[in-house]
């Protein structure tokens, strides 16, 4: 189809595996992902999530999140409020600032697009 582009890059997920993907574009959309064929370690397959992930949910945009949200209820009710994106940003600047100061920056865990304190692993 000549107006249909693949560009391959590789999986954004943390598992490590580090998948190469096919992402398959239209018009200058993306229609459809998929493995890429010649990657050493998925060899053009798609684990189950990242299957119904991006051919998916993640291509929904009535799904997606279009602003930040902050817990307005317990943990694990599901209740959230719209907020600002510099009230996110600041708040995340406030939780992350306060963990160096009462532990050190050691205390922030980076690991593949995520940040863990380490705090919350000894639990």
């Amino acid at each position: 189809m000549p107006d249909q582009e693949i560009i391959l890059t590789t999986c954004p997920r943390d598992c490590y595996d580090a998948c190469g993907l096919a992402v398959i574009k239209e018009q200058g959309a993306i229609v459809r992902v998929r493995g890429d064929r010649n990657h050493p370690v998925n060899r053009g397959s798609l684990c189950g999530k990242c299957a119904i992930a991006y051919n998916g949910i993640l291509r929904d945009p009535q799904a997606r999140l279009q602003r930040p949200l902050k817990r307005s209820g317990p943990k694990g009710v599901g209740r959230f409020t719209p907020i600002s994106w510099d009230e996110a940003l600041e708040t995340i600047v406030h939780c992350l600032t306060a963990m160096v100061a009462q532990s050190g920056p050691q205390a922030i865990l980076h690991a593949h697009y995520i940040w863990v304190s380490t705090a919350a692993l000894r639990r």
